[in-house]
């Protein structure tokens, strides 16, 4: 069960990545919007951040995207 969570963290984690570029969005953009330190989210791009709830919904909002949306790609 380990490994099938950190591979959907994985999966999380690269689809975060290629929401955000596919809006243009660069990790210094996402700090001004009000995010946070852009070490953070770069952190939960590369699969190293294993983010709550609440985080992810901070993230959708960055991506301009309901949660269902991205969870539903996993």
């Amino acid at each position: 069960m380990k490994m099938k969570n950190h591979r959907s963290l994985e999966k999380l984690a690269r689809l975060i990545r290629e929401e955000r570029l596919a809006l243009g969005l660069s990790l210094s953009q996402i700090e001004q919007m009000g995010f946070g330190h852009y070490q953070y989210w770069q952190a939960i791009e590369s699969g190293n951040k294993n983010i709550t709830f609440t985080t992810l919904i901070k993230v959708c909002q960055v991506l301009k995207m309901e949660p269902w949306e991205l969870l539903r790609k996993l």
